[in-house]
């Protein structure tokens, strides 16, 4: 694994570290049972809120991704956890031709929303946009985004004539935040919002949240990954490994209860 860009020493030293375990064979199961520790503790922690709050930001079909072979990151470590009735699922996924499967995943659970919205940078939300998806990248569109050149990056035999496109909805993460929470605490956040997750996570002021846990792919952040990875840490993130995502394309960051906002 290479990350191509420079964080602190210790952070680098931490990163090293968890790398030479991923190199022994530090798998992700393991992964996934630290992540849940983690989960278990905040819910405890956080027992006497009156809700608790489990967010994905593009949760495509959920765990019935065939081409995925129906895994999803997020899907596998919350239904890992003992939730309660406090325990709220939101899920964000703008295309609608993923809502059946997506609804489909989550049958049994209580508290789950879906909202059929996109994400975008604070300039554009509240705005209708387009959204673009390649036939190809059918039957879930994996790479579908309110960016057509982050589609045609994936595609490179396509023009952008020939992409299918919707017209969607949006919102800033930081409004929407506030408006489903409404001040409650996040135990854990899952960012995939295919090409702009520097963009909106940058975009996004956290200090009025009370987010424990924050999993995002890395894998389009370029150059701005220590900028995201700095801003983060103004507001007591720390990188603490791989994230949810069941390839091990997410970054995690974690925040001691000390530094949420209580």
């Amino acid at each position: 694994m290479i990350f191509i860009f420079k964080l602190s020493k210790i952070l680098i030293r931490e990163i090293s570290f968890r790398i030479k375990r991923l190199e022994a064979g530090f798998q992700l199961g393991l992964k996934n049972f630290s992540i849940i520790k983690k989960i278990n503790k905040v819910q405890v922690l956080r027992q006497n809120s009156l809700h608790r709050f489990f967010i994905q930001i593009g949760a495509g079909a959920g765990d019935l991704d065939e081409r995925a072979g129906f895994k999803d990151g997020f899907s596998k470590i919350v239904k890992s956890v003992k939730l309660t009735e406090k325990d709220v699922i939101v899920l964000v996924e703008p295309n609608p031709l993923n809502i059946n499967k997506l609804e489909k995943s989550w049958v049994g659970y209580q508290n789950v929303e879906i909202h059929e919205i996109a994400i975008s940078e604070k300039s554009s939300a509240g705005k209708t946009l387009s959204f673009y998806f390649a036939d190809n990248d059918a039957p879930h569109f994996q790479v579908a985004s309110l960016s057509p050149h982050h589609v045609l990056n994936h595609y490179k035999d396509l023009l952008i004539s020939d992409l299918k496109v919707i017209e969607v909805p949006t919102h800033d993460l930081e409004s929407f935040l506030q408006t489903v929470t409404n001040g409650s605490p996040i135990v854990l956040l899952a960012l995939d919002i295919e090409g702009l997750d520097a963009e909106i996570i940058l975009d996004t002021n956290f200090s009025e949240f009370d987010i424990s846990i924050i999993s995002f792919e890395y894998v389009h952040l370029g150059d701005r990954a220590i900028q995201v990875a700095d801003h983060l840490g103004k507001f007591g993130f720390r990188y603490i490994g791989l994230g949810v995502d069941h390839n091990g394309f997410d970054h995690l960051f974690f925040r001691k209860l000390s530094d949420s906002k209580i």
